[in-house]
């Protein structure tokens, strides 16, 4: 839910003082390499939250497993994708 609220409200707010990550307002880099400490700020504006993070699954695995281990995020996607994409130069 998180997530589908920032990402709702990027877009409906795109390139404006209250995009939580626009290249335009915050500058590319920022955006490209510290983008998710921008994410987790807006994460916790409760009113981005409710606005914008309606109609979004409330099931098991939303209040089990994404909710509780959104930290580990960035690493679980990591981990995935290094697993699944091996380094394959040299072969």
């Amino acid at each position: 839910m998180e997530w589908a609220a920032v990402h709702r409200k990027h877009h409906a707010k795109c390139d404006t003082p209250e995009d939580p990550h626009s290249p335009q307002i915050y500058g590319i880099n920022r955006v490209l390499w510290l983008g998710v400490f921008l994410y987790v700020k807006e994460c916790s504006n409760r009113e981005t939250l409710e606005r914008y993070g309606r109609a979004t699954p409330d099931d098991w695995i939303e209040r089990n497993a994404y909710s509780k281990l959104a930290i580990y995020g960035v690493f679980i996607t990591l981990a995935a994708d290094l697993l699944c994409w091996p380094d394959t130069r040299g072969r």
